[in-house]
């Protein structure tokens, strides 16, 4: 199932960072603070609106793969582009976390 960030995720979300390790994270999203959950949850959802955004980012909204309580993957979705993400970026971020990899969890995110 995909999802927007929510809190009931929680505990899911720290795992899936600490099972990441000092792997580059992506997509971005998985690099923010993620010490205060709700207020993380807030501006990823913010984002999707254009609230609160920093001057370098545009508007993106940010999705969940889950199968039961575990978040399996993250994506979020550019909604345009500006001049720096039309060199190196794109409309689409994605990952899967490690001890879900190469089961098609990637090509399922994309999809949806």
């Amino acid at each position: 199932m995909l999802i927007t960030p929510t809190i009931r995720y929680e505990d899911s979300y720290h795992e899936y960072i600490k099972e990441l390790g000092t792997e580059t994270r992506y997509p971005y999203p998985l690099d923010l603070d993620h010490r205060d959950f709700p207020h993380l949850v807030e501006k990823l959802n913010g984002y999707a609106h254009g609230v609160n955004l920093p001057d370098h980012l545009v508007p993106n909204t940010t999705f969940w793969l889950v199968e039961g309580d575990d978040i399996v993957g993250c994506s979020h979705l550019r909604h345009r582009l500006n001049d720096a993400l039309r060199t190196a970026g794109g409309h689409i971020g994605l990952g899967i976390r490690p001890s879900r990899r190469g089961l098609g969890y990637g090509t399922q995110l994309l999809n949806l």
